[in-house]
């Protein structure tokens, strides 16, 4: 991945007067890009959704008061 000092000395874009400034990601047809085309960002982004949607759902899965069957039917649901 491009760190943004690199990103700085690249040409920029303009639309009209504005000059527009380079990114080192950018979300295209709903999937997250690299600047430098790393085939890999897109896999890390989803991972990292993955993840955060698993954590929102651990208090769910961990309450005492749900059943088994109805947790593993979220997480199921969930996760897979």
């Amino acid at each position: 991945m491009k760190n943004e000092a690199a990103q700085d000395n690249l040409n920029h874009a303009r639309l009209g007067d504005e000059e527009l400034l380079n990114t080192l990601q950018f979300k295209y047809l709903g999937v997250m890009q690299a600047a430098d085309g790393d085939p890999l960002a897109p896999v890390f982004h989803r991972v990292e959704i993955a993840w955060s949607r698993f954590r929102n759902m651990r208090y769910v899965l961990t309450a005492s008061k749900v059943s088994k069957s109805l947790k593993l039917r979220l997480f199921q649901a969930s996760v897979i």
